[in-house]
C-alpha cells in the first residue's frame, strides 16, 4: 500500500513538474518571440516612415528657388537622418531571426546608397538647376523603390516569425497534451482514492496552458491586423506622392498644373506626418507613468485653444473654457496634450455641417483626482459603438470626419498607465460628453 501510495505520489510529482517546466518553457520562449517580432516591426515600420520622409524632401528640395527654403529642407532632412539612425540603433538587438541580419544590412547599404544620391541631387540642383537634378532623382527613386521593398521584406519576416512562435506554441500544446494523457493512462492503475484528484489537477493545467495559448493568438492577430492596417493607410497616402514626380515631368510648363500636384503632394505629405505621429503617441502612450511627472492643466487648455484657432475658424465653431483649476496633473505634458488635443479636436471635427456647433472644456477636482469635461453638440456616438471607440482603428459607421483612427486608443493607453480612467456618455444625435479623470500632481519645486 505504501509503495503503491509512493508511486502515486510520484507520478503526480512528475506530472506536475512537467506541467511547469512546458509552462515556463511556453512563458519564456513564446514571449520572447512574440514581443520581439512586434518590437521589430514597430522599429522597421519606423525606418521606413523615415525613408519616405527623406525622398519626400530631396524632391522637395529640387522643386525649391528660395534659398531660406531650401535651408529648412536640409535641416529637415538632417533631423529625419537622425531619427533614422536612433530606429537602426533600436532595431539592431532585436535581429535574431535566420536571415534577418542579411536583409538588415542590405537595407543599411540601401539606405547608405540613398542618402549619397540624395546628396548629389542637393549637390547638382545648386550647380547645374532642376532638369540634371531631377535626371539624378530618378536613379534615387529607383534606389528607394529596391530600399522599400527591402524594408517590406523585414516586416514579412518577422510577420513570418510571429506565425513561427504560434507554431511552436502549438507543438507545445500537443507535447503537453500528450504528457498528460500518458500520465492519466499510467494513473488509472492507482486511481481508486486520488483519481478525482488527479484528473483536476490536469485539467486545471491543461486550461491555464490552452487559454495562454488563445491570448498569444489573439495578440498575433492584433499584430497582423495593427500592421497590415498602418501599411494599407500609408500604401494610400503615399500613393499619390510616389506618382507625383512623373506629373510633374509631364506638367514641367504648366504652372496651373504644377501648383495642383504641388498641393496634392503637401496633402498626401501632411497625412503620411499624422500617420505617423499618431502611431508614435500610441506606441508613447503605452509607457509606464514616470514618478515625477506633473503637467499643469490651466498651461495645457491655453495651449490647446492657440492649436485648435485654425480648426475652429474653419468649421466656425463656437468653444467654451470653463472653469479651469491652477493645478497640476500626474502626466507628461506632451501625453496631456495629446489627450486634450484627441478629445478637444475629434469634438470640433465632428461638429461639421450640424446645425449647432458648440464645444465646451471644463475641469474640477474630485479628491484627489481631476475630472476633465469635453461636451460637444454633435451628431452623438450609437449605444453600440461606445465599448469600440477606444480600439484602435475603429471608426463608426457613416464617419467622415478625418483622422487616423487611433485617437481615442491613445487617450485610453495614456489615461489608464496612469490609473486614471475615462468614460462616454452620447444619446445618438444629440452629442456627446466625454470624461476623464486623471491624478493630482504636486507643483514642481
Amino acid at each position: 500500500m505504501l509503495l503503491g501510495l509512493a508511486a502515486i505520489a510520484g507520478l503526480f510529482l512528475t506530472e506536475g513538474a512537467l506541467g511547469s517546466v512546458l509552462y515556463r518553457r511556453f512563458n519564456s520562449d513564446a514571449l520572447h518571440s512574440y514581443e520581439t517580432s512586434v518590437a521589430s516591426v514597430e522599429q522597421v515600420t519606423r525606418i521606413a516612415s523615415d525613408v519616405d520622409k527623406k525622398r519626400i524632401l530631396a524632391d522637395e528640395f529640387v522643386l525649391e528657388h528660395d534659398p531660406e527654403a531650401m535651408s529648412a529642407v536640409e535641416r529637415q532632412l538632417a533631423d529625419v537622418r537622425a531619427d533614422l539612425r536612433q530606429a537602426e540603433a533600436a532595431y539592431a538587438p532585436l535581429i535574431e531571426l535566420p536571415n534577418e541580419d542579411t536583409i538588415s544590412r542590405q537595407a543599411r547599404s540601401l539606405d547608405a546608397r540613398l542618402d549619397r544620391g540624395i546628396h548629389d541631387v542637393l549637390a547638382i540642383y545648386r550647380e547645374k538647376g532642376s532638369a540634371e537634378a531631377r535626371a539624378r532623382l530618378s536613379t534615387v527613386q529607383q534606389d528607394y523603390e529596391q530600399l522599400d521593398r527591402t524594408l517590406a521584406a523585414l516586416v514579412q519576416l518577422n510577420l513570418g516569425g510571429a506565425a513561427e512562435a504560434m507554431y511552436r506554441i502549438g507543438t507545445l500544446r500537443r507535447r503537453t497534451e500528450i504528457a498528460e494523457w500518458a500520465t492519466r493512462i499510467a494513473g488509472l492503475f492507482a486511481l481508486l482514492l486520488f483519481g478525482f484528484w488527479g484528473a483536476r489537477r490536469i485539467v486545471r493545467y491543461e486550461d491555464q496552458i490552452t487559454s495562454y495559448a488563445r491570448e498569444i493568438e489573439e495578440r498575433n492577430s492584433d499584430l497582423d491586423s495593427f500592421a497590415g492596417r498602418v501599411a494599407h493607410d500609408l500604401r494610400n497616402a503615399l500613393g499619390p506622392i510616389v506618382m507625383s514626380p512623373h506629373m510633374l515631368r509631364q506638367a514641367s510648363e504648366q504652372s496651373e498644373r504644377i501648383a495642383t500636384i504641388a498641393g496634392r503632394i503637401e496633402r498626401c505629405s501632411d497625412r503620411v506626418i499624422a500617420i505617423v505621429n499618431a502611431l508614435l503617441s500610441f506606441s508613447r502612450a503605452s509607457q509606464k507613468a514616470e514618478a515625477n511627472e506633473s503637467a499643469p492643466l490651466e498651461v495645457a487648455v491655453k495651449d490647446l485653444r492657440e492649436e485648435l484657432a485654425p480648426l475652429v475658424a474653419q468649421f466656425d465653431v463656437s468653444v467654451e473654457i470653463g472653469s479651469i483649476p491652477k493645478v497640476h496633473l500626474r502626466c507628461n505634458p506632451g501625453l496631456l496634450h495629446v489627450v486634450l488635443a484627441n478629445l478637444c479636436g475629434n469634438a470640433v471635427k465632428y461638429l461639421q455641417g450640424q446645425p449647432e456647433r458648440r464645444v465646451r472644456l471644463s475641469a474640477r477636482t474630485e479628491g484627489e483626482l481631476c475630472r476633465i469635461e469635453v461636451e460637444d453638440t454633435g451628431p452623438g456616438i450609437a449605444k453600440e459603438e461606445q465599448t469600440r471607440i477606444f480600439e484602435p482603428f475603429f471608426r463608426g459607421q457613416g464617419t467622415r470626419a478625418q483622422g487616423t483612427g487611433i485617437g481615442l486608443a491613445t487617450v485610453r493607453r495614456i489615461v489608464d498607465a496612469r490609473a486614471g480612467r475615462i468614460v462616454v456618455q452620447s444619446d445618438g444625435g444629440h452629442g456627446s460628453r466625454f470624461t476623464v479623470w486623471l491624478p493630482l500632481a504636486s507643483a514642481p519645486g
